[in-house]
């Protein structure tokens, strides 16, 4: 039953950022593995399979850059539409 559970979790998250990139929100755009240090695109396959607990949400590539992330060679997230048009992130 629970992966059942964690199954749907997952769709219903991949959903949700799904539409988010399409409506044009800066949020969910990038998607990182805190485990291989990895960021995606949304859509890409690997994304899909990240477990919730190494799920990190990033604005944009630049954020994602700065948190020490690597690109997907999957899905080259630093020519996507959404991770040219984002603006970079700021500083702290």
């Amino acid at each position: 039953m629970k992966a059942n559970k964690g199954n749907r979790i997952s769709r219903i998250i991949a959903i949700v950022a799904i539409i988010l990139l399409f409506a044009g929100a800066a949020y969910a755009e990038i998607l990182g593995n805190s485990k291989t240090k990895k960021y995606h695109t949304t859509t890409c396959k690997l994304a899909q399979k990240i477990r919730q607990e190494n799920k990190v949400i990033f604005k944009n590539v630049a954020e994602a850059k700065q948190k020490g992330y690597a690109p997907c060679k999957t899905c080259s997230p630093d020519s996507a539409p959404a991770a040219v048009s984002s603006a970079p992130a700021k500083k702290k």
